[in-house]
């Protein structure tokens, strides 16, 4: 059975409320697990190798793709987790998390600006 329009409208205007169902979503719990936590850890830290073997290997051909690789990791999971807890949710100033999604914000959106946008500018395009 398809939800209805006033159902789908509900539960839009729910999440950018940021109103919690009482049990976990599925993405929440996901996203909460230490294997997930884990893993973008994991990511972080090879970013940051990367960006160091690029400072001393710049020659190589292939940097730009594994920096783009990176960024939409990134962007997966910050668009995961803005999904999971709700507009709302995610910018409360009363949020316990609010300092690391403000940061984590920015440093996506200035990476995506980065490796999509003005990579455009100085590659000569």
């Amino acid at each position: 059975l398809r939800p209805s329009i006033a159902d789908r409208a509900e539960r839009i205007q729910s999440f950018l409320r940021g109103e919690k169902t009482a049990t976990p979503s599925c993405a929440e719990r996901l996203l909460d697990s230490k294997v997930f936590q884990g893993l973008i850890g994991s990511l972080i830290g090879c970013n940051a190798m990367i960006i160091g073997l690029e400072t001393d290997f710049p020659e190589w051909p292939h940097w730009d793709l594994l920096e783009k690789m990176f960024v939409l990791c990134f962007l997966f999971e910050l668009v995961a987790r803005y999904h999971a807890s709700g507009f709302a949710s995610f910018f409360s100033p009363n949020s316990p998390e609010i300092c690391w999604n403000l940061f984590d914000t920015v440093v996506v959106t200035l990476g995506c600006l980065d490796v999509f946008v003005l990579s455009g500018f100085s590659s000569g395009r």
